[in-house]
């Protein structure tokens, strides 16, 4: 009898340049705002709320990602005021 077993990835599933984190960030804020359209169409307040969320948390990681292309120092995506990383 054999045991099956998943396969581990073999690379980091985060992006590794800066670009490309942009990149994804820009089709997660897009992704987050057809979300939000079919939620407002669907006239379910829960479901805007929530995509009115994921939006915003779109918003901030593309808003990292732009900051840190132009200062190269990482940001945490968190709208509260914490210390960037280095």
């Amino acid at each position: 009898m054999s045991v099956r077993t998943r396969p581990q990835p073999t690379h980091d599933p985060r992006p590794a340049s800066c670009q490309a984190r942009i990149d994804l960030a820009a089709r997660r804020m897009v992704d987050a705002e057809y979300a939000l359209h079919a939620a407002r169409q669907a006239h379910v307040d829960e479901w805007a709320a929530a995509a009115y969320d994921r939006l915003h948390e779109a918003i901030a990681a593309h808003t990292a990602a732009l900051i840190e292309q132009s200062t190269g120092v990482m940001r945490t995506t968190s709208t509260t005021d914490t210390p960037p990383v280095r």
